[in-house]
């Protein structure tokens, strides 16, 4: 049998989206624990912050609308594993998605300032699209843009 060496892998290569607010939703949910490792408790509580809006960067990008969804993870802070990423990108029906792990303890603070109308810009940094994937490094939100800047 024949063994073919490995090409060394290149260093992962990072693109910025940005996004412009035009809207947002919530969901909360608070239930019975079912045992799982998901909710190990006897009660379980979650919620998610969507943030919808256009894509402003990368330039004359092929999917001008984007749904960001942020969901609270518990315990987040102590994790002593270093993930690859905080979450993911695709692409699904012509709209930009992205699935955004942040801190529980994040939630409130970012409902509000979705609530306030001041929120302007979402900023992921991530991988480039490859099949209409990619992984999600960072996360910011801002309640001032000016183009010029960005």
């Amino acid at each position: 049998m024949v063994h073919r060496k490995k090409l060394p892998r290149e260093a992962d290569e990072y693109l910025s989206y940005l996004v412009r607010i035009t809207g947002w939703e919530r969901w909360w949910n608070f239930s019975v624990g079912d045992k799982s490792r998901w909710s190990p408790g006897p009660y379980d509580v979650g919620g998610t912050l969507t943030l919808y809006g256009d894509v402003v960067r990368p330039e004359g990008f092929k999917y001008p609308r984007a749904a960001i969804t942020l969901s609270g993870k518990g315990k987040m802070m102590e994790e002593t594993d270093h993930p690859k990423s905080v979450g993911w990108i695709d692409v699904k029906n012509g709209l930009l998605q992205a699935y955004v792990s942040v801190p529980a303890e994040s939630m409130e603070e970012l409902t509000v300032l979705a609530a306030s109308d001041r929120l302007k810009i979402v900023h992921l940094n991530g991988t480039p699209l490859r099949y209409r994937r990619g992984r999600v490094n960072s996360i910011s939100l801002n309640t001032e843009f000016d183009p010029d800047e960005w």
